[in-house]
């Protein structure tokens, strides 16, 4: 009797769910920052992120920080920041885009969990318009493995 309980129990393999607490694939975390003190935190009023090629608006609100999602299956990505969104048809937006340059790495988690992606982000840029709302963007942490700090900031 011993013997089989012994078997069945170091036979026994932990189930294969994925806890809630297992660190997935990180978003990036942009913060942003007065451009007069670039040491200070400043929000910005109404603000919208919407992946280009993407329906999907990320955030309405009035914020200094956001978490995006980057493309795990592309080495770029591309938001539109909308400052002052309430509706685009009716409202004074001012539209700037940032893109992002990074390269992507797979790494394991475990049999329940599976990959997840790992970012080192090689570059930040703000396309050029004629109404600019973001004067300087600059990359504070370029590993994105988690989401406990900036990994870029935008001065404003």
């Amino acid at each position: 009797m011993a013997v089989v309980l012994t078997t069945l129990l170091v036979g026994c393999e932990p189930d294969d769910i994925c806890a809630v607490s297992t660190p997935t694939t990180p978003k990036l975390i942009i913060r942003f920052y007065d451009a007069a003190n670039p040491t200070e935190y400043k929000s910005v009023e109404n603000i919208a992120a919407q992946g280009v090629g993407n329906e999907l608006i990320y955030i309405v609100a009035s914020t200094d920080s956001l978490a995006l999602p980057l493309k795990s299956q592309s080495t770029s990505t591309s938001f539109v920041l909308t400052k002052n969104y309430v509706d685009p048809t009716t409202s004074d937006t001012n539209d700037d885009q940032i893109n992002l340059l990074y390269d992507v790495t797979q790494v394991y988690v475990s049999r329940a969990c599976g990959f997840k992606a790992q970012y080192e982000l090689n570059q930040a840029l703000v396309a050029t318009d004629s109404d600019l709302w973001i004067q300087s963007i600059e990359i504070s942490t370029s590993l994105i493995e988690n989401e406990t700090k900036a990994h870029v900031k935008i001065y404003h």
